[in-house]
């Protein structure tokens, strides 16, 4: 049954020959009368299948099925909705194209804008890659579509001189708007020499999920470019903002927006600053990434196919990627401009050091030792007794190492537990009922507090605590204990423990008046707060990685 929300019709080709019947019988005055009508006719051949066609949708797909360079390059794509349905009326549309400039003598690889402008702000003048979207545009009302650039790209000379290269790879990127003012941006990489879209030099470091399991829509530039694969083949090593002076290299202006407050130049009271359409003033020098920016491979994912490149954060080492971060390191000057490693003028000598293997590589060097420290720990409990109402809880708990076989720690002399200025931390909070927190009896409805760093060994590396207050008289239904803290560690090698290791919370649930223990109900998943957090570790590091413990004062 067709969807009556869906509009819906048919090309001619779809319509049956009866309608020109209709117009000939009309013509000629004719209509039903009674009498012998005469003998039945032949039948007619059958007409052509209709094409369905769609001019609105909840969500559209756009795909580039073809690029053709004799000149002007010419774009043949096709639009369809949710359904699979055909879809026409596509406005707003725009193209990009680049060619991939292979890398040598230690640059890497570099997508390079046919299409450029100059900026004139104040005097200052700057090239920025651009679209195209003045050219021959053609719907053809049956969800394809075809758009002739308005540049012969073999020609180009201004405002900077490009090489049309048909052996390198090439994109073309599109972004269009359809009904309801939604967004596609589609993307086409192929070798103009001979077609071919496989088996040819790529530059895919940073798929569009990957920006998209924080930023769920990446919706730049009011919102129509969304699609890191468009995204590149402006944000080229030549595009400039003429009001500052800064890049607008894709890997060099991401990695600075990312660590925006944290970059050694806005540390020291600079700023970061870029200006966008109509002169708007973006200041990236108050953004927070929200996890340690050492953590390169939340972006750079090598585990997904669709980035093959992915791991160049490593391999390929730069002065303008380590730099965006490092903004204080000038190369030039060497060890007195913050490069240990001597004078640098360009790339040819980075993977000397910092190749993987090499005495600094980048890998080891961005290693988290927080997140490395906590792999050493885990926090366990094991039993808990006397939890009826009016009682006084008695929890036993162990903590192991899983790197060593599970081997108990030692509360009393190991100086991850026995560090103190609050260094070494270990509690016990005990919560009720799971219906929903209220903790009723105590103050402030918080849960009871044992310091368990002050419990009993029971020499088979467990320990025991007893809690000081007792479950409130009148409480009903199920408890909740959960063991949080952090352990001392020595990240640097010192010899002095003063850095506090987030370890994941354990929580267990107990009966207080139920037959057997009733959970609290489970409504937020870790994981997807680790999509942004990486790790969710907050109050210190005193509490990481559990919602179910979150909840037993944030009740």
């Amino acid at each position: 049954m067709q969807d009556p929300t869906q509009k819906i019709r048919f090309t001619r080709d779809g319509r049956s020959g009866l309608w020109l019947v209709c117009l000939l019988l009309a013509a000629m005055g004719i209509s039903a009368c009674d009498g012998d009508d005469g003998r039945d006719g032949a039948d007619g051949a059958a007409g052509v299948p209709g094409t369905r066609i769609a001019d609105t949708a909840q969500a559209l797909t756009v795909t580039i099925e073809s690029v053709s360079i004799a000149s002007a390059p010419v774009v043949e794509f096709s639009a369809v909705n949710e359904r699979g349905l055909p879809y026409t009326g596509l406005t707003g549309v725009r193209f990009t194209i680049a060619k991939l400039v292979p890398g040598s003598d230690g640059d890497p690889s570099y997508w390079q804008s046919y299409i450029n402008r100059t900026e004139n702000a104040e005097g200052n003048v700057a090239i920025q890659a651009t679209s195209s979207r003045s050219g021959e545009f053609a719907d053809h009302g049956d969800g394809r579509y075809t758009y002739r650039f308005d540049v012969d790209i073999s020609q180009i000379s201004e405002p900077l001189a490009v090489v049309y290269e048909p052996q390198l790879t090439h994109r073309v990127a599109l972004q269009a708007t359809g009904s309801d003012g939604q967004v596609v941006n589609a993307a086409y990489t192929w070798r103009p020499a001979d077609g071919a879209t496989t088996g040819i030099e790529t530059r895919d470091i940073v798929a569009t999920a990957s920006c998209n399991s924080c930023h769920n829509p990446l919706a730049i530039h009011g919102g129509g470019r969304r699609d890191t694969q468009l995204c590149v083949t402006c944000h080229n090593p030549g595009s400039t903002d003429a009001n500052t002076g800064n890049t607008v290299d894709f890997k060099v202006m991401v990695h600075k927006i990312h660590r925006g407050a944290e970059l050694p130049s806005v540390q020291a009271g600079g700023e970061y600053v870029i200006f966008g359409f109509r002169n708007s003033r973006h200041d990236y020098s108050e953004v927070e990434f929200p996890q340690d920016i050492r953590n390169c491979t939340k972006c750079h994912d090598d585990s997904n196919a669709a980035t093959p490149q992915s791991g160049n954060w490593e391999a390929r080492p730069s002065m303008e990627a380590c730099g965006s971060c490092h903004d204080n390191v000038n190369f030039a000057l060497g060890a007195e401009g913050g490069h240990p490693g001597g004078v640098q003028l360009d790339n040819s000598q980075c993977g000397v050091c910092h190749a993987p293997g090499a005495s600094v590589a980048v890998a080891p060097a961005h290693e988290i030792p927080a997140q490395l420290a906590a792999q050493r720990f885990q926090f366990n409990l094991l039993d808990i007794s006397q939890t009826g109402p009016g009682e006084r809880p008695v929890v036993r708990f162990s903590v192991t190492d899983p790197g060593n076989n599970d081997a108990p720690y030692d509360l009393a002399s190991d100086p991850a537990f026995t560090t103190g200025g609050g260094v070494s931390r270990l509690a016990l909070d005990i919560a009720w009922d799971t219906r929903d927190y209220t903790n009723a009896g105590n103050a402030a409805a918080q849960p009871l507090g044992i310091d368990a760093l002050t419990a009993m060994s029971l020499g088979d590396g467990s320990y025991s605590a007893t809690s000081p207050a007792p479950i409130a008289a009148d409480a009903t239904g199920s408890g909740m204990v959960a063991l949080e803290g952090h352990p001392a560690a020595d990240y640097d090698g010192d010899g002095v423990f003063s850095d506090r290791v987030p370890v994941r919370g354990a929580v267990a649930f107990f009966p207080i008046t139920d037959a057997t223990a009733r959970p609290r109900r489970e409504v937020v998943d870790i994981a997807k707060c680790n999509q942004c957090h990486q790790s969710l570790s907050l109050h210190g590091n005193n509490r990481t990685d559990e919602p179910q413990l979150c909840v037993a004062c944030h009740n």
